[in-house]
């Protein structure tokens, strides 16, 4: 049997960071998602969690990257890919990341 590795999200842009990958670029985005849920008491509650995305450049559905803008809509579909870096504490740390194979900007309906 094969394995699933499938994430899908739909949130507000927060950074942007492109950079340069030999003959393409990569972009590196935070994208929030914001769920309402509720207590023990019954009183609702946003959780909020900020992800890490990153997209190449010259995929068929990864949108120009000039069209992502800090706060516009985005939907990501992907897979989980966990990073791992050394602090200057010398301490090990992991970030769990989406890299996307579709990335598209959202425009919200006005009606």
């Amino acid at each position: 049997m094969e394995s699933i590795n499938r994430v899908e999200i739909l949130g507000n842009v927060g950074n942007i960071r492109i950079q340069e990958a030999g003959e393409k670029r990569v972009i590196h985005i935070s994208v929030v998602t914001n769920r309402v849920a509720r207590n023990r008491n019954g009183e609702n509650y946003v959780e909020t969690t900020w992800h890490h995305v990153e997209a190449w450049e010259g995929q068929a559905n990864i949108v120009d990257f000039s069209k992502i803008t800090k706060g516009c809509w985005v939907r990501v579909t992907g897979r989980l890919k966990t990073n791992s870096y050394t602090t200057s504490d010398n301490v090990e740390k992991y970030t769990m990341d989406i890299v996307a194979n579709k990335l598209e900007v959202v425009v919200e309906d006005t009606k």
